[in-house]
């Protein structure tokens, strides 16, 4: 049983916040909880998962051989709705 000590909160900056919805919800299945215009946040299957959209950051970043490059993710990824496999 979950409680109070083993919840989570991330919060991920995303550069095209309808693509971070489409993959969240559409794909993955979570449930949208609020939109604002600068951030959605996600039910992230029991755990709360807050994009927010951040403007002129870098969509490029250095590739590792067979794992997907992600455009507007932190470090933790789970996945992105612009993502490519070098």
């Amino acid at each position: 049983m979950r409680t109070t000590h083993d919840v989570f909160h991330l919060a991920i900056p995303v550069h095209d916040l309808d693509a971070a919805q489409n993959f969240y919800v559409s794909l993955l299945g979570c449930k949208l909880a609020r939109r604002y215009p600068d951030r959605i946040t996600v039910d992230f299957f029991g755990d709360q998962l807050v994009c927010h959209l951040t403007e002129g950051m870098s969509t490029s970043r250095p590739a590792s051989p067979g794992f997907p490059t992600c455009a507007g993710t932190s470090s933790i990824s789970s996945g992105s709705p612009t993502c490519y496999t070098t």
